[in-house]
């Protein structure tokens, strides 16, 4: 043992003020701790939700300071169960708790391209940069700027996801991983969607909606983000199942046939058309290219399904409303078409090109509705929106976005044709699904999608050889990443 008398004078100053900067650091974060509790205290009795805000950030900032890999693991695994805690945790109209995790994820994405900018495709730029600009220019002449700032902070944290997906995701193993991460974070919310059905607590009593038939939202704040996301769940866990191409039946494969019937349990309850066309198109075409008793069960199904009377009138009520009569009810996609028909003709020619700014058509949806009333919607179309909002420039970029990441999954098509089956599916599914819904405020769904279309464009370019990676074989710094033993 080394003498503590014969250690140099200058190894004792270093040990000395490392140890004093951990002692203040200790001290300044609790000071910073108190103060924070002080201005907080009317916000923390009314939501003490807030109260775990800060300790909730400082442990951020530490796990990025750590790995800020594993700090998107966390992230990722956690993010859909603890929605309500970032609803609710909010410091005012702009940002909260939430806003700050869009800027962790921000923050480590842009760390990791610094770090090792060669292992991001240029096609990943190609594809989102235009979306993205169009995004920032449109913020500037937003006819209300607030919001909206918030809304491009979650354009771009979504971006962030994608990007990330490249450095987390090194080989086939790690995708899996990756894909389990997501899986993960469904059963802490497939489990409060149960309690939430189990207990009556529908979207509409919960929050004081007029609706026809109680839907359910779980832990998200509307029902179609639940609907969307539990379809994302459903495509990774078939996958996850059939990937080796091995059929028999396991312990494993019964265990994720059990959760599947969960999925479609809580599907079912959110009474989202868009979402049960989705899920209904991703097993028929999984059924016409691997397994053929697919395709019985997707005509079984649907069929015992009309039985029940509540799927059977979410149905038809598409048959009725269809006409613009004062003060008749119209059917959702009825009320969408003269929604997006009223938005069109009142734009002017001048506006085709750069728009109204963010956010315009719900902001000035009350001048144009020919059904009259005060209350803003959204357009429930991201085309119709982009092209009110931004112009035709960004009906181009979006549209452009989709088809750099096809692009991006179709090279090299044979290597993993499961995967890029699933994920091209799921991809134009979104696609489909945005032309009838407010896709781009779904902020929750669209970071595990766009996870998962990251992961999958990075495997496949991988597996294409075209990026050059900057880690070590063995995969360290990467939560993600198998180890050899």
């Amino acid at each position: 043992m080394l003498n503590n008398s014969k250690i140099p004078i200058e190894i004792k100053i270093k040990k000395y003020f490392s140890e004093l900067y951990v002692v203040s650091l200790v001290l300044l974060l609790g000071a910073i701790f108190g103060i924070v509790c002080a201005f907080m205290g009317a916000s923390v009795a009314e939501r003490p939700v807030l109260f775990a805000a800060l300790p909730v950030l400082i442990g951020l900032g530490l796990t990025f300071y750590i790995n800020p890999k594993m700090l998107v693991a966390v992230i990722i695994f956690l993010r859909a169960a603890a929605d309500p805690i970032f609803e609710n945790a909010r410091f005012g109209n702009l940002t909260g708790l939430g806003g700050m995790v869009n800027l962790a994820i921000i923050a480590i994405a842009l760390t990791l391209v610094l770090k090792d900018p060669k292992r991001l495709p240029r096609q990943v730029w190609w594809a989102w940069l235009p979306f993205l600009c169009l995004q920032f220019i449109g913020l500037l002449h937003a006819p209300d700027a607030y919001p909206e700032a918030r809304q491009l902070l979650a354009q771009v944290s979504t971006f962030a996801m994608f990007v990330a997906a490249f450095y987390l995701v090194d080989d086939l193993p790690s995708m899996e991983r990756a894909l389990r991460l997501i899986l993960g974070s469904s059963v802490p919310v497939m489990i409060i969607s149960i309690v939430y059905i189990l207990n009556g607590n529908s979207y509409s009593s919960l929050n004081g909606a007029e609706t026809v038939s109680e839907r359910y939202a779980g832990p998200f704040p509307h029902p179609n983000i639940l609907a969307f996301y539990t379809t994302l769940i459903i495509a990774l866990n078939l996958y996850l199942t059939k990937r080796d191409g091995n059929y028999l039946m396991s312990w494993k494969v019964l265990l994720a046939n059990l959760y599947m019937m969960i999925l479609f349990v809580v599907l079912y309850s959110t009474k989202t058309r868009s979402a049960w066309i989705a899920a209904a198109v991703l097993f028929g075409i999984y059924g016409v290219l691997f397994e053929r008793r697919y395709l019985l069960y997707l005509c079984i199904f649907p069929a015992l399904a009309m039985l029940v009377p509540e799927f059977r009138d979410r149905i038809f009520d598409l048959t009725q409303g269809n006409v613009a009569i004062q003060y008749a009810r119209l059917n959702s996609f009825a009320w969408r078409k003269l929604a997006w028909q009223d938005g069109l003709q009142w734009m002017e020619p001048i506006r085709y090109f750069f728009g109204y700014g963010n956010g315009g058509f719900f902001f000035y949806y009350p001048l144009f509705n020919s059904m009259g009333g005060k209350i803003n919607f959204g357009a429930h179309n991201v085309l119709v929106q982009l092209f009110f909002d931004v112009g035709v420039f960004g009906v181009i970029a979006y549209l452009w976005l989709f088809i750099a990441c096809f692009r991006m999954l179709r090279s090299n098509f044979r290597a993993n044709y499961m995967l890029k089956i699933f994920s091209t599916a799921l991809l134009f599914g979104y696609f489909i699904i945005s032309l009838s819904d407010n896709m781009l405020g779904y902020l929750t769904y669209n970071w595990y999608f766009w996870f998962f279309i990251g992961a999958a464009c990075a495997l496949i370019s991988r597996l294409q050889g075209q990026i050059i990676t900057g880690i070590s074989a063995n995969g360290i710094g990467n939560p993600l990443c198998y180890k050899p033993s």
